[in-house]
């Protein structure tokens, strides 16, 4: 959903495989919280956003990570 403009809302993402890749709760473009699932369906405890802080990673469908994402503030930082 989108307010103003912003990201404001529950956003899931979805593996081709069916398995939920990804849920992050934004509230007017800040990300508040936010959890990652591995492709075959396991929680990923590295991952996590907390009071819009902490790590995203992403993976390929054969579980290879091949993206991080470091959030502070709620935003995410260019590494």
């Amino acid at each position: 959903m989108w307010k103003n403009g912003q990201a404001d809302g529950i956003f899931e993402e979805w593996y081709p495989n069916g398995k939920k890749a990804v849920e992050q709760v934004f509230k007017l473009g800040y990300l508040e919280t936010a959890l990652v699932w591995r492709p075959d369906g396991s929680l990923c405890k590295e991952s996590g956003v907390d009071n819009g802080e902490g790590l995203i990673l992403s993976y390929s469908l054969s579980g290879k990570k091949i993206d991080k994402y470091i959030i502070k503030q709620g935003k995410k930082v260019v590494t």
